[in-house]
């Protein structure tokens, strides 16, 4: 009797919730580029995951964009590659969230990770302390 071993092939959705991470309310100036279009706008919160935009002309889910902000506390500059995974939009809204987008960061090395966390905890003290 010979086994034999089939190869299953299984896509990630790189926008299923897996949020292991922390967010923090932050309002940061953030830059993004989809295709040859620069747009400026901010971000609503900051997770070393990933960040929801602040927009009133939201992406389309699943589009990808480059995105470029810098970090008040410490002049860390970034530009990360990332995707729209869900809107809150005039049709689907949750109402605790202005209009905008989820972005979730994709392809982050290991330091860019590790310094999005340190913000995003750097932060988190901050807003206590206030």
């Amino acid at each position: 009797m010979s086994t034999k071993k089939s190869r299953v092939n299984i896509e990630v959705d790189p926008c299923v919730d897996r949020r292991l991470t922390n967010r923090q309310s932050l309002e940061l100036l953030v830059s993004y580029i989809v295709g040859s279009k620069k747009i400026s706008d901010f971000t609503y919160d900051l997770s070393s995951g990933g960040m929801f935009i602040e927009t009133q002309y939201p992406l389309s889910v699943n589009e990808k964009l480059i995105i470029s902000f810098e970090l008040p506390h410490n002049g860390i500059s970034f530009e990360l590659p990332g995707i729209v995974c869900w809107l809150n939009s005039e049709i689907k809204t949750a109402a605790n969230l202005p209009l905008g987008m989820g972005v979730k960061f994709l392809n982050l090395d290991d330091l860019q990770n590790e310094k999005l966390k340190k913000a995003v905890e750097f932060y988190q003290k901050y807003s206590e302390k206030r």
